[in-house]
């Protein structure tokens, strides 16, 4: 086996494309929002939301990949313009990543007010009909927990200004940036969606196991037990907590492995060592899925401890230094002197 078939093999996964329910319905109501620009009363706007890892960014890409960025004669085209918010957005932040993206060699020069009118106009001249926003949950400050109404402000004025279709998506909690914009609010529609697979709910269990099933056949060579069976489905349950992005993770790893021994057969011995090496698990009680000892019978504890996956735990609230508590005692004493 050459390098070369060994890279092909190892990346072969990241060429899959997994079209579940959610991921149609969201490609869907973008190419609406997108077909609805320019054409429109108002902006068409759309929230795509969930937690990591269950599919929105890699939806986002595969829409994006209909309508790329080219030149011709005539110059740069740019249907879809697209960009990660910053983890700390500023309108002079986003406004250098938008230049940036759509071509503009000078997009760290100028004041805001030209960078908004310089880029308004790129955005005319490229034809650029979608606005696309991934990372949307950085516009409220993961320390105060502030939105950064500023930047909001900016974005719905930007969005009016250019008459293009606005796609913004990330992490649940993305919702409250636009509710607390009133105008906002009035653009959007109902947002779209993705969440992790529940085992408990039969039509996404299946759902679930159909994928498996996607992703084996499109992983030929490899030689898989069969990922769709009863067992081996519940197994990967377990060990996915029902993200997609973790399956793919586990069985990246997995081929991985294979590779490097030399072998297309992947045994349920390489999928545990894979799933420990690919997966931090949140609990030092989380089960070992793969293993030999893993009790393949579904109860509640263990699909509830398995949905634990990906999750962070809230940062604890801060306590008080000592010195401040003895300063406000202090005060108080000096109040009551009085």
């Amino acid at each position: 086996m050459t390098e070369q078939e060994k890279i092909e093999l190892r990346t072969k996964i990241d060429n899959v494309l997994i079209m579940h329910s959610a991921f149609k319905d969201a490609v869907e109501r973008i190419q609406a929002c997108y077909d609805g620009a320019l054409s429109s009363a108002d902006p068409t706007c759309l929230a795509v939301l969930g937690e990591s890892r269950t599919g929105k960014s890699r939806a986002l890409e595969h829409f994006q990949n209909e309508y790329l960025q080219y030149r011709n004669a005539e110059g740069l085209t740019t249907p879809i313009l697209r960009i990660e918010v910053p983890s700390k957005p500023t309108v002079k932040g986003m406004l250098e990543e938008l230049l940036h993206n759509i071509g503009d060699p000078s997009f760290d020069k100028g004041t805001e007010s030209s960078k908004t009118i310089r880029l308004r106009k790129l955005m005319a001249e490229s034809g650029t009909k979608m606005l696309i926003l991934d990372e949307f949950q950085h516009f409220i400050d993961q320390a105060s927990h502030n939105i950064q109404h500023h930047v909001a402000d900016w974005l719905k004025i930007l969005v009016d200004k250019t008459r293009v279709g606005l796609v913004v998506a990330g992490l649940p909690n993305c919702i409250n940036v636009i509710l607390s914009n009133d105008q906002l609010t009035r653009r959007f529609m109902a947002p779209q969606y993705f969440k992790r697979f529940d085992w408990t709910i039969v039509e996404e269990r299946n759902e679930f196991r159909n994928i498996l099933f996607t992703l084996q056949e499109d992983l030929s060579p490899f030689d898989f037990p069969d990922l769709d069976s009863d067992d081996m489905s519940f197994r990967m349950y377990i060990a996915s907590g029902g993200l997609i992005g973790y399956v793919i993770k586990i069985l990246r790893e997995a081929t991985s492995i294979a590779v490097y021994a030399g072998t297309h057969s992947i045994d349920l011995e390489m999928i545990h060592k894979a799933q420990q090496r690919a997966i931090l698990n949140v609990s030092q009680h989380a089960p070992a899925p793969f293993s030999r000892k893993f009790i393949l019978c579904p109860s509640k504890e263990t699909v509830e401890e398995a949905m634990k996956l990906g999750v962070c735990e809230p940062e604890p609230p801060k306590k008080r230094s000592r010195a401040k508590k003895n300063f406000s005692n202090l005060n108080m004493a000096l109040n009551k002197s009085y």
